[in-house]
């Protein structure tokens, strides 16, 4: 019997949005998003549909396919876009927002005028709510793979609805991501509209426990754990092509490096990982290593990084901070590395240390939140905010060469239990009931 076939309306916004704005908006989340998308167009019982905010989905289309999915037939993929009712919900929510600024600033007189505003634009919305349902007639599933679902599907019946659920990071660090956490960000709205009839994917089994305990409004029987995977380019790489990246990113031939790879903000741990280092290095006297850290920066926290490495005098030269890295070079800085360190304060999955292993990297990452489901015996595991711990490690890895290919060799076979492939299989499950 032939499977039935399913509409599925995804949500491309973040991919559409952080395509060209690479340095910035391609984190862990974008890769996340066009991973699945990837494998879910290769779905012969899946008809895509792609939705977009306030984007040119149709021309966006036409590039991505061209950058990343090249080699996949995408005849079932079809754009759909925003509706004229979600742009109206979009001009009300804005105006909102100025209603508030004139109150403030006691203008009634503009008050009123925006109110009036305010009332076409609702009605409007009204009329055109019904277009929107038309329009989205036939989808069978909705999913998100970050945003909240958007007005216009929210109320349709008949779509199964889904979001992807990564971290709590804004509202258990809130003194760090305050901005985050203010009205009328995207973060704030998933919140709002967080309920127990929508349906959830979980990045990990901490994040779900998380949500839970914050949310209660929702459903533990609709949140599925689907741990993240990582794509078939990571793999052990040939010493040549280790050799190319090393010169591409101005990383010495004639000493080994240590690797770390995140966007640098102050949960990533970084002024610890690299402090260690430089206490390591003149522990032992040690004069070939060096750390090559590679990421997005983020201005509020790169000041107080570059302060930190400025105080380490001699040893300064040995922090190598390469910047964004392009796609197409990680599996080689993963290979070419003596190991990888990605000891954060917290996280919603860990894919970075899962890419590592798979390149035959041993890795150095925390004992907590999601990465022990990430890692599990295949690495260092240690106390984020422990400095002795970090020389430990560092130290096993450096003088027990047959201890590090041990565990280099535990993390190929770790990486193997993750692939994107067995993430969507188990969402396509929800898909079908």
């Amino acid at each position: 019997m032939a499977k039935k076939k399913i509409n599925l309306l995804f949500d491309a916004t973040i991919i559409m949005n952080a395509y060209d704005k690479k340095q910035t908006c391609r984190s862990g989340i974008f890769f996340v998003a066009l991973n699945v998308l990837k494998e879910l167009v290769k779905r012969k019982n899946i008809i895509i549909y792609l939705y977009a905010q306030n984007s040119d989905v149709e021309k966006k289309w036409k590039e991505l396919k061209t950058s990343y999915f090249e080699n996949i037939d995408c005849k079932r993929v079809m754009t759909c876009g925003s509706s004229i009712y979600e742009k109206c919900i979009y001009k009300i929510n804005k105006n909102l927002e100025k209603i508030k600024y004139f109150r403030l600033k006691k203008k009634r007189l503009k008050c009123l005028k925006i109110n009036i505003k305010i009332f076409y634009l609702k009605l409007l919305a009204l009329l055109t709510k019904k277009k929107a349902k038309i329009k989205y007639a036939g989808i069978d599933v909705f999913l998100s793979p970050l945003f909240r679902i958007p007005d216009s599907i929210k109320d349709i019946c008949g779509i199964k609805k889904f979001v992807i659920l990564y971290d709590l990071v804004p509202n258990l660090f809130p003194e760090k991501y305050q901005n985050q956490l203010k009205p009328n960000t995207w973060y704030s709205y998933l919140l709002n509209s967080l309920n127990h009839e929508d349906w959830y994917f979980s990045i990990s089994s901490n994040t779900k426990k998380d949500f839970l305990k914050y949310y209660p409004v929702l459903d533990e029987n609709k949140i599925i754990v689907t741990p993240l995977g990582h794509e078939e380019k990571f793999h052990p790489c040939d010493v040549s092509v280790q050799k190319d990246v090393r010169n591409k990113y101005a990383i010495p031939i004639n000493k080994k490096y240590i690797f770390s790879l995140c966007n640098l903000d102050e949960r990533k741990n970084l002024i610890r990982e690299v402090k260690t280092f430089y206490d390591f290095l003149n522990n032992h006297q040690i004069s070939d290593m060096v750390f090559v850290l590679g990421g997005a920066k983020i201005d509020s926290f790169m000041k107080d990084f570059e302060q930190s490495i400025s105080e380490l005098n001699n040893q300064k030269n040995n922090i190598l901070y390469i910047g964004y890295v392009d796609d197409e070079d990680l599996p080689a800085l993963y290979s070419g590395a003596e190991w990888f360190v990605y000891t954060s304060q917290y996280e919603g999955f860990g894919l970075p240390p899962l890419e590592a292993m798979a390149c035959g990297c041993p890795v150095i990452t925390s004992n907590n939140s999601s990465l022990p489901e990430v890692v599990g015996d295949a690495g260092i595991m240690i106390d984020w905010d422990s400095d002795e711990q970090h020389i430990k490690a560092y130290e096993k890895y450096y003088f027990d060469e047959k201890y590090r290919n041990e565990m280099a060799q535990k993390g190929l076979e770790r990486a193997k239990q993750f692939s994107w492939e067995r993430c969507v299989n188990r969402m396509v499950q929800e898909f079908s009931k």
